[in-house]
């Protein structure tokens, strides 16, 4: 492997700066824990690696009925925030379950979005969520739903200049139930290999919003919306909940294991 290049930015500018004079031959580096690996196993060919340990960007803030995350905040310190807590322990209970404490520590809500892989416990629940990402480059910023950003198995609608700089997620109104459930070869702990998210309104016994996102099914979450409308203003009992797999037209699929599945859930 040749000579790598570490630039260090000590804000988010100079960062989106040193992507714009870069150019594709540049990677971004927020907690390391999948950049180490590509770069250990040869399979990152690039010249010049960009930390972010220096811009910030691991504030939580409440604001506007949403939680408003920087994209370095690591998943530890979201497990254990007590904003996160107060307001959305769902993310709390889900974040808490990827990987081990040691890998937590040091692995970001941003660098786990942008590496897009297919088996990874929050994208589902963030989309169920309608969760927002705003990204930065050089040119300004824009904002996109988290749904938008994941087009194919560890590819993202990011273009190589743009930096995403922090999530937005909408605190459900009260009466949501939201509940998550994956598959795992052995412990919780493990990537799943079915993660199924599910969010529902009620009005007394009838249903008024439905959300289902399957996960590690496919290159991307797995969302219907057009299925997920045939289940409002329906009264909310087993026979409506098992016609939504039947109604997508398409069964998930776990990812292939050679243990067998073990299911953990929250809500």
């Amino acid at each position: 492997m040749r000579g790598l290049t570490y630039h260090r930015p000590s804000d988010v500018h100079e960062a989106c700066d040193l992507l714009a004079t870069l150019g594709p031959r540049a990677r971004v580096v927020a907690g390391g824990t999948a950049v180490a690996i590509l770069l250990k196993e040869g399979l990152l060919d690039v010249d010049h690696l960009i930390g972010l340990e220096r811009v910030g960007l691991a504030d939580v803030e409440w604001r506007d009925g949403a939680l408003t995350i920087g994209a370095l905040a690591t998943h530890q310190a979201l497990a254990e925030h007590p904003l996160v807590h107060a307001r959305l322990p769902i993310l709390a209970e889900v974040l808490g379950q990827v990987a081990s404490r040691r890998v937590r520590n040091v692995a970001t809500l941003g660098g786990n979005l942008c590496w897009a892989e297919a088996a990874s416990d929050p994208p589902g629940l963030l989309m169920a969520l309608g969760a927002r990402a705003t990204v930065m480059s050089a040119r300004g910023r824009r904002e996109l739903a988290v749904s938008e950003l994941f087009i194919d198995y560890f590819t993202t609608s990011l273009t190589p200049d743009e930096l995403l700089i922090d999530v937005t997620v909408p605190a459900p109104p009260a009466g949501t139930g939201i509940a998550y459930l994956k598959f795992t070869p052995q412990s919780k702990a493990d990537k799943p290999v079915l993660a199924v998210t599910a969010l529902t309104g009620r009005s007394g016994s009838r249903c008024t919003r439905a959300v289902v996102v399957v996960g590690a099914a496919g290159p991307v979450p797995l969302s219907r919306p057009d299925v997920d409308g045939t289940l409002v203003d329906r009264e909310m009992d087993r026979p409506v909940w098992r016609r939504w797999p039947c109604a997508t037209g398409r069964p998930p699929s776990p990812s292939p294991t050679r243990a067998a599945p073990r299911a953990t859930s929250g809500a």
